[in-house]
């Protein structure tokens, strides 16, 4: 029964992750990166993966600090990311289990660096990377339903990546005209 609750999450996870990945607005993303999150602690505790629910642990903590801060059109301080990478090295060495393991603290250190450079393309270039890491993480504790999540997160963070650097380029070229 945990099995199948743990893969109705991922199905759940798969909807959440596309409207984070095809979005530019921060203060969205990481209101569905929390629905994600919390569906992602539950998988994870179904499938007993404690490296997993420790990492998404420090996630709702990340969340909560860079919302603050992004409601005051503010940059979180550099304090705040040294303490969140401390906490997830601190909480996830207490569930160690071999290498695989690892991968959460990895995944979720990227992303909250990412997110804390306040840049979007810097995000979804990153994440292509974590996302390709987590479905080694999620096939190893057999979340098998994410595992087919993350490869087709690749996609949509390159398909969106893309155009994002399109469109850059395409306001460049009207600056340029602009001033010409």
């Amino acid at each position: 029964m945990f099995f199948t609750l743990a893969q109705i999450c991922g199905a759940l996870i798969l909807l959440f992750e596309i409207l984070t990945l095809l979005n530019n607005n921060k203060k969205q993303i990481l209101a569905y990166n929390t629905l994600v999150n919390f569906l992602s602690l539950l998988q994870y505790l179904f499938l007993q993966a404690f490296t997993g629910v420790f990492a998404i642990l420090i996630t709702f903590i990340r969340n909560y600090i860079f919302n603050k801060y992004d409601k005051k059109k503010k940059k979180a301080p550099l304090y705040w990311l040294i303490i969140l990478m401390t906490l997830l090295i601190i909480f996830n060495i207490q569930t160690y289990d071999g290498i695989v393991s690892l991968i959460p603290i990895f995944t979720v250190g990227l992303y909250t660096i990412a997110l804390w450079q306040d840049s979007v393309n810097k995000f979804k270039l990153l994440c292509m990377f974590t996302c390709f890491l987590s479905a080694i993480y999620n096939f190893h504790y057999e979340a098998y339903v994410s595992v087919i999540t993350q490869f087709i997160l690749i996609f949509v963070c390159a398909g969106s990546y893309s155009v994002n650097k399109a469109n850059e380029a395409k306001k460049k070229k009207r600056k340029r005209k602009k001033r010409g």
